[in-house]
């Protein structure tokens, strides 16, 4: 078995390679193989093994089945890239990233088939807007449309809390919203893919609660926008004129979205201040930041929009909180070594309302066991945990 020579396509290997990211000595050294060796099979010179072409459909991501078709497939279309990279260099796609894009859309699909086979009709995604709108106009819909009310939002408190309330009342509009993970937020924040039927928002799961609620916020204007996105949120005009005025106008929209002018400026702290205090406690940041269960930084550029904090005074704060946030991670990192953490609520947390779609599908006789795991990515010994985790136990 392992000499027999698998009768692959060789325009679907060089496919299957490009789209996955791997240059041909990336793919080569991942295989196992000399970089000659992969040039060979694509160019129809050689034939990997059956063992071979089973490592190489694992690595690429993609079925075995695909190496024997006749045509190469269509392929997912990568959303428009919103992110600011230094310098004048190409985007960057890592094969992880192109996974989760591609891996998105296609849990979209499968659970518009979900949707079809139990008879449930989909809500079309109601909202819209335009950079031209007014931010505190947009925002206000979205409170209006999520049901928030500033009551609400200061009854959650806690940020684990605050991000799983925001995430499911997404979810009520017919939302996919799942997390992406292995992937290092100097890469991406979060991306969305702009549907009229079930659109789709992905956010990083290695950032914090807070940080993962803002870019919930930030990618639902980019779907108001009708815009497929993938982005890191930064304004420093190294963008095109028109993606820059974009990722402003969202970043103000998710502000004014999770704290209110109306409110922020009625709070106490600022009522107590005079009108030209332009520097702010951190114990006043941070207290602020609690009541809206946000970011420090979003609260103190929410402060800069609102002319009460100077630019020089956010930047300070801003590099502070990175430093402080790089911290965290190796921290973060070094625990999650340590400890592990459980599949099933792993599961839970990255898929949300698609695995409970899976979950109800399979309860509903639609789909099988082994269709419950291929298409949630998990051993079926997990799944006691993942339905606990869901709440459908």
């Amino acid at each position: 078995m392992s000499s027999i020579k698998a009768k692959a396509n060789p325009k679907l290997l060089a496919w299957a390679r490009k789209s996955a990211g791997f240059s041909i000595p990336e793919a080569a050294k991942k295989i196992g193989v000399k970089k000659e060796k992969v040039e060979a099979w694509e160019s129809n010179e050689d034939k990997p093994t059956v063992i071979q072409l089973r490592k190489v459909a694992k690595i690429y991501k993609r079925p075995l089945s695909t190496f024997f078709l006749s045509e190469v497939p269509p392929d997912f279309t990568i959303p428009h890239d919103f992110r600011r990279l230094p310098g004048e260099v190409a985007f960057i796609y890592s094969p992880r990233l192109l996974f989760e894009l591609r891996q998105a859309s296609e849990r979209r699909q499968v659970a518009l088939e979900l949707f079809e086979e139990l008879g449930e009709k989909l809500k079309a995604f109601p909202l819209t807007a335009t950079i031209f709108d007014n931010p505190e106009v947009v925002a206000t819909r979205i409170r209006n449309a999520l049901g928030v009310t500033h009551e609400t939002q200061c009854q959650w408190r806690k940020s684990y809390a605050a991000f799983r309330e925001w995430k499911t009342r997404l979810e009520a509009l017919d939302i996919l919203v799942f997390q992406i993970s292995g992937i290092p937020s100097s890469e991406v924040r979060s991306f969305a893919l702009a549907e009229t039927v079930l659109p789709v928002i992905a956010v990083n799961r290695g950032e914090t609660p807070n940080a993962r609620i803002f870019s919930m916020m930030h990618e639902l204007c980019h779907l108001m926008l009708r815009q497929s996105s993938i982005c890191d949120f930064e304004e420093d005009g190294s963008r095109a004129d028109m993606d820059e005025r974009t990722e402003e106008f969202c970043n103000g929209v998710a502000g004014e979205a999770l704290v209110p002018r109306q409110y922020l400026v009625n709070e106490p702290i600022l009522l107590r201040a005079s009108r030209d205090v332009m520097h702010w406690s951190d114990q006043d940041i941070q207290t602020l930041a609690n009541i809206y269960c946000v970011s420090r930084e979003v609260i103190v550029r929410r402060l800069l929009t609102l002319g009460r904090a100077s630019d020089a005074f956010y930047r300070q704060k801003r590099a502070e909180y990175l430093a402080e946030y790089l911290s965290f991670k190796k921290k973060q990192k070094e625990k999650q070594k340590d400890f592990g953490e459980n599949v099933g609520r792993k599961c839970a947390s990255i898929l949300g309302n698609f695995a409970r779609l899976v979950i109800q599908s399979y309860y509903r006789d639609r789909i099988t066991l082994s269709d419950v795991s291929g298409y949630l990515g998990i051993k079926l010994r997990h799944l006691p945990e993942l339905e606990r985790s869901l709440g459908v136990a």
